[in-house]
């Protein structure tokens, strides 16, 4: 099954909110060709993991694609939260 299947399933089922696929047309194609953006309530985004399906695929990936990177990111509210917490590690670093 590949990535496009599994998330577009995901996405069927309602375990996701969207799952999108695109492709760079411009900038380092050799580096980042193109990504997958997978959108969900907390809680959604923070099953996936836990699917034996998407770690066999994000193996298969691992095997035959350059560069993979997965990025769990913030939005909403978590924004302040994390930016506070962030200030405050620069601060305790002395950075």
């Amino acid at each position: 099954m590949t990535s496009m299947q599994y998330f577009g399933g995901l996405q069927a089922a309602g375990k996701v909110e969207r799952a999108a696929t695109y492709l760079n047309e411009t900038g380092q194609l050799s580096h980042a060709g193109g990504y997958m953006v997978i959108e969900g309530s907390a809680a959604q985004i923070d099953a996936v993991p836990a699917d034996p399906q998407y770690r066999r695929n994000l193996t298969s990936a691992l095997h035959i694609v350059s560069d993979v990177s997965v990025n769990v990111p913030v939005t909403g509210n978590e924004i302040p939260q994390r930016i506070e917490m962030l200030t405050a590690v620069r601060s305790e670093l002395g950075i």
